[in-house]
């Protein structure tokens, strides 16, 4: 996979705006912008690598996986971020200290398959990645985007794959002249990385404890995962027509 990168910054306070173009995907996606006052306040470092399935989950994604599999087998999973951003966009700002930001944060996580084994996964092996995040209102944890992926991995195989998250935006509005503040949207909580099999899980690795104790609990997974198909769908029937 090559990729070309493209950065323009102006430098009259206005932060890089970093554009990624994948020559096998051909497409394009602006990862961080933001406006700086000083020149420490910002700086969005992106990497790239191959996009880990489709933008969407697929419609059949299981939403009641199983993890009693998960343990000590010949197949092993690491995952590992390899880059990452941040960009705040300064909208406006006071002296006396009212200002109106934007927050935005990306990743890239590479994940690792090993199979030590002499027999190869099975078909319908997949690699799928949980991005979690929390509402900065009411602090409720969800998903807030799932990414599956069919891996091909032979008797005594590795594979690699690549997962980029979404850009996951906030917003802060600080009042300081009637002491008001208002937030709004999400910050990142953590992933988690499975392979699984139709819905059983046979390996998994998570970013936090946190993260772990989620999955591992099929009662605040599955409702999380259910609450994600629902979003999906609604937002899929939003679609105009030949979208």
């Amino acid at each position: 996979m090559v990729f070309e990168y493209e950065e323009e910054a102006r430098r009259a306070g206005i932060a890089s705006a970093v554009r990624l173009h994948s020559t096998q995907f051909q497409r394009g996606c602006l990862i961080a912008r933001g406006i700086m006052n000083t020149p420490s306040i910002l700086a969005a470092v992106v990497l790239a690598a191959a996009t880990l399935g489709a933008a969407e989950p697929p419609p059949a994604a299981p939403v009641d996986l199983d993890f009693k599999a998960a343990g000590p087998s010949s197949v092993s999973i690491t995952a590992k971020e390899t880059a990452s951003s941040r960009a705040i966009t300064r909208n406006w700002e006071t002296y006396y200290g009212s200002y109106d930001r934007d927050f935005a944060r990306g990743k890239t996580l590479t994940i690792d398959l090993v199979n030590l084994g002499r027999v190869a996964a099975p078909d319908d092996t997949h690699v799928e990645v949980l991005w979690f995040s929390q509402k900065v209102t009411d602090r409720k944890a969800g998903i807030f985007h799932r990414q599956t992926q069919p891996v091909k991995l032979g008797a005594v195989g590795r594979a690699q794959v690549t997962a980029e998250m979404p850009t996951l935006g906030s917003r802060v509005m600080n009042y300081a002249a009637i002491r008001e503040r208002y937030v709004s949207g999400s910050k990142f909580l953590g992933w988690a990385a499975l392979l699984r099999s139709g819905t059983t899980v046979s390996a998994y690795r998570c970013s936090n404890p946190t993260i772990e104790s989620l999955v591992k609990d099929p009662g605040k997974l599955t409702p999380l995962l259910e609450d994600f198909a629902a979003a999906s769908r609604t937002a899929a029937a939003a679609q105009p027509l030949g979208q």
